[in-house]
């Protein structure tokens, strides 16, 4: 082995052939109950992932690893040796499978128009409301069908019935206004 391949292997671990080579931490055991993620989810989020650099311990200084599994929507990060898992959690709306809807230019520059308008024109509002969404640890359970987390739920939710409805009835219109914070 010549002294740039040791370079290269000191410092970019090899890949764990699949998660069960990766001894559980009991932070990391209690964060897949807590969020839903399975065995089987870890373990493929280890074997299928995209590995990349994810910061230092901030107790050892050592580089931590990030497996990034977009087809399984998990994340989990292991230690510098790749051996010990850290953390994992499930993606931002993993789970949600909602149709899409294209966006056209016409869209785009009626949208554009009415947020220079609602600048200029405040008294031309129709309504305004405001929606204040708790971010604490507890809505990032992940304890809905599909490893929904309680967040995604409730823009989901928001989204949907409240915006989408109105919209789609004619009860609300570019000049009826939502921030949500």
């Amino acid at each position: 082995m010549s002294n740039s391949d040791e370079t290269l292997s000191a410092t970019h671990p090899a890949i764990p052939e699949d998660g069960a080579s990766i001894l559980e931490s009991l932070h990391g055991r209690e964060r897949r109950a807590l969020r839903g993620i399975s065995m089987a989810e870890f373990e493929n989020a280890i074997k299928y992932g995209e590995r990349q650099p994810c910061g230092v311990d901030p107790k050892t200084g050592r580089q931590r690893w990030l497996f990034r599994y977009e087809r399984g929507g998990i994340t989990v990060v292991t230690d510098e040796s790749q051996t010990m898992e850290v953390t994992s959690w499930t993606h931002p709306c993993w789970g949600l499978n909602l149709e899409k809807v294209h966006i056209t230019e016409d869209m785009k520059r009626s949208h554009h128009q009415a947020d220079q308008d609602s600048k200029r024109a405040r008294h031309c509002w129709n309504s305004h409301a405001v929606a204040v969404v708790d971010q604490s640890g507890s809505m990032r359970k992940t304890d809905a069908e599909g490893g929904v987390t309680r967040s995604d739920l409730v823009w989901l939710c928001l989204a949907i019935d409240y915006i989408g409805r109105r919209l789609r009835t004619g009860e609300a219109t570019q000049k009826d206004y939502f921030h949500l914070y």
